[in-house]
């Protein structure tokens, strides 16, 4: 530990603690100011709870009520939200909610205070590696600030909260100097049947390893980068390649601890099959979202100082905003950024063994994978595409710029002002200008905007009277219908903004949150699309007793489909304080076809309405493409089917497809799995195919395989044989 003052000077533990302390009141008094909080009540969103805020706190609430995020019987009515096709490996922060539920059922409340939170965890932690370096304390401090402010985290404020949580870097940072260093994690045991034991240093390993893998995959991803790099580098300087045996298994852990994380998906995957809508990333994506130097080193946006807030307009209106925009470093870590790339011409200035060069290493590794067109690039084109946004790699480029700052710091102090007296006036002087750069760094207004209270509380006011007037687990079905996640705008309605229901209630069950792909997103939307007059029979022949329609969701702010409802109900609706949300009670409600109906005709209709669609996912097969008239997939030389049934029971099914070759040469076809056998040949004009199944419940695969020619197609770099077309699966 470094004192004050002096890097190498021991200080006493109340002085420490003190550091601390300060450390988090000033991140918490800079947090208020920011974002004008004081006298505010935390009960509202600091940031607009629209978009992308939504997804964030129906996670969180589900982790409140459940204890995880796997199930959720509130969501998907009438069936039951299960979000394990989304894989997030957030175990840090849903122990937290699931902690934070145990007392308070207000998920505004605890999102504000993890996000607090999120804040003195990275400027206390930053400060404790910073010291655990040598590095001066009082330099450290505003260093510590710098990187909790990053625009990175206040520019994702609410909206990407989990992205936002980036406090384990810094330890992951520690681990990769020690490696680099050869600290001793394992050593010989002098007890008997204990060959060796764990160091402390090796047991804080195993800490940071599993903190890393519970922290989120992208922040992992990159750590497994960063290991790969620093035993290389290890290797080379050692001429051991055993040096890879520490980093290697510091890796395993990591992955493994993301795999323990997503052992639930994973699980679900295996037994329902791979959903093929949700989370699929292309490979062109990490170019779109790829890091850009220059929006690491221009200013931010909205800067206070007005001719540098132009510049990046400037820039813009130019070139676009392309990316994420949200890594700018401000002047004081870009200065620590520049530092790193100069120095790479240097042989003398932090050589390959020293902290410097450690930082130096990770830099360049780090701009060579996320930059555009740059090795991350590469490997989504050739290996895996899931990893799109490589910029957000930023978030570890500003503390290794940091560090070579308070590194070269050190090193001017340690030669020109080595006396106690001249050390502590330079570091003083040091901390001053590092602290100064907050003012660079954050913007001239403040996050919160004052319209975003009176909307919180005429949504929330607006569910609480509806569950006031409903029986507990009353459900209520929402129009338009949006499925989760990732859906996009819906006219005036942003995406994730039918979780507004579900985020302010405590015992309402709510149709939004099926999961995009699978059946019960399908059935919804056919619900959703059904006349009035036959959307409130269904619903209420199935137990809805309410219905939701948010108007921004429609053109004409849904005038035409509340009048045709209200004239239906012969009942006005109950409307938001700001008009945007109107609500219907079904519960007086009585079809006309239902009248006459025994009991046994009436559940017999209300399991037809409740039979979930038949899906279908394709392998080793192209993406849906259409002409308007006719569509298709391309495949190789096989292909694979498979027939999901999500129902309780047996479904007796239709399939009619086309298959079709390039060729004019008839070409063989077999078709085989869970339905038989059938040959065929097929041409360039087309083999029709029917066939009626009997498809029980659970996943069924219909394999095709062919000897059809490859198609001659240079440009095109997918493998194709032959198309599937115009492919139907109808119940009968």
């Amino acid at each position: 530990m470094t004192g004050v003052g002096l890097p190498g000077e021991r200080a006493p533990r109340l002085v420490i603690a003190t550091v601390y302390c300060t450390t988090a009141l000033l991140t918490v008094l800079i947090f208020f100011h920011l974002h004008a909080l004081w006298g505010k009540d935390l009960r509202v969103p600091i940031t607009s709870p629209r978009a992308d805020y939504g997804s964030q706190a129906l996670f969180a609430k589900t982790v409140m009520e459940t204890g995880w995020c796997g199930t959720n019987a509130r969501l998907g009515a009438p069936y039951t939200f299960e979000c394990y096709d989304f894989p997030l490996a957030e175990g840090l922060t849903f122990t937290f909610f699931a902690a934070f539920g145990r007392f308070s059922n207000d998920v505004t409340l605890g999102i504000n205070i993890f996000y607090i939170l999120s804040y003195v965890l990275i400027s206390t932690i930053s400060l404790f590696v910073f010291r655990q370096f040598g590095l001066a304390t009082l330099p450290s401090i505003p260093a510590s600030l710098l990187y909790s402010f990053l625009p990175y985290h206040y520019l994702r404020a609410e909206y990407h909260l989990f992205l936002s949580a980036y406090y384990v870097l810094p330890l992951m940072v520690l681990l990769l100097a020690w490696i680099h260093a050869g600290e001793c994690f394992i050593k010989a045991s002098t007890r008997r049947g204990l060959p060796c034991h764990l160091t402390r240093k090796g047991v804080a390993a195993l800490v940071i390893c599993f903190l890393m893998g519970s922290g989120g995959i992208y922040y992992a991803a990159f750590a497994l980068i960063f290991l790969l790099v620093t035993g290389i580098i290890v290797v080379l300087r050692t001429q051991r390649a055993t040096s890879l045996i520490v980093p290697g298994l510091a890796g395993f852990l990591i992955l493994s601890a993301v795999l323990i994380n997503l052992a639930p998906n994973l699980w679900f995957i295996h037994v329902h099959g791979e959903d093929q809508a949700v989370a699929h990333r292309r490979p062109q994506a990490a170019e779109i979202f790829g890091l850009k130097i220059t929006n690491l080193l221009l200013p931010i946006p909205n800067h206070r100082a007005p001719r540098l807030a132009n510049l990046r307009s400037s820039y813009w209106s130019q070139t676009g905003p392309a990316g994420e925009y949200k890594e700018p470093l401000g002047l004081v870590i870009g200065a620590g950024f520049l530092i790193l790339i100069v120095t790479l011409f240097s042989a003398t200035a932090g050589g390959p063994s020293s902290l410097l060069g450690l930082f130096r290493s990770l830099n360049i590794a780090a701009v060579l994978v996320a930059t555009v067109g740059g090795f991350g690039s590469l490997f989504n084109f050739l290996v895996f595409p899931e990893i799109r946004v490589y910029a957000r790699i930023a978030v570890y480029i500003a503390f290794f710029s940091l560090g070579a700052l308070l590194v070269v710091i050190r090193t001017i102090q340690v030669r020109f002002a080595p006396t106690t007296t001249k050390a502590l006036l330079f570091n003083l002087g040091a901390a001053g200008i590092i602290f100064a750069g907050l003012w660079d760094l954050t913007p001239a207004n403040s996050l919160f905007r004052p319209e975003i209270a009176p909307a919180y509380r005429s949504d929330r006011d607006f569910v609480s009277t509806i569950e006031a007037t409903m029986p507990r687990g009353a459900m209520i079905f929402q129009l338009p219908h949006l499925f989760f996640p990732e859906h996009g705008p819906l006219n005036r309605m942003t995406d994730y903004e039918p979780a507004t229901g579900y985020l302010y209630s405590n015992s309402l069950r709510w149709s939004y949150g099926a999961m995009n792909g699978r059946a019960v997103s399908d059935w919804q939307q056919h619900e959703a699309n059904l006349p009035p007059p036959e959307l409130l029979a269904s619903l209420k022949l199935i137990g809805f007793q309410g219905l939701w329609i948010d108007t921004f969701g429609y053109k004409d702010g849904a005038a035409a489909l509340s009048g045709q409802v209200r004239d239906l109900l012969q009942r006005e609706p109950l409307r938001s304080a700001n008009g945007r949300y109107l609500f219907y009670s079904l519960a007086s409600y009585r079809p006309p076809d239902a009248a006459g109906l025994t009991a046994g005709e009436q559940m017999r209709q209300r399991d037809a309405a409740l039979s979930l669609p038949l899906e279908a996912a394709f392998r080793q097969c192209s993406i849906l493409e259409t002409d308007g008239r006719i569509n298709w997939r391309w495949c190789g030389k096989a292909g694979e089917i498979d027939i999901s049934n999500d129902n309780p029971r047996t479904v007796r099914a239709t399939l009619t497809m086309s298959l079709r070759t390039a060729s004019p040469v008839a070409s063989n076809f077999r078709l085989h799995g869970d339905f038989g056998t059938s040959d065929l040949r097929a041409d360039v004009r087309g083999t029709e195919f029917v066939k009626t199944l009997e498809i029980p419940p659970g996943i069924h695969v219909l394999r095709i395989d062919s000897d059809a020619p490859r198609v001659d197609a240079p440009r095109d770099v997918r493998v194709m044989h032959f198309r599937i077309v115009n492919f139907q699966l109808k119940p009968q």
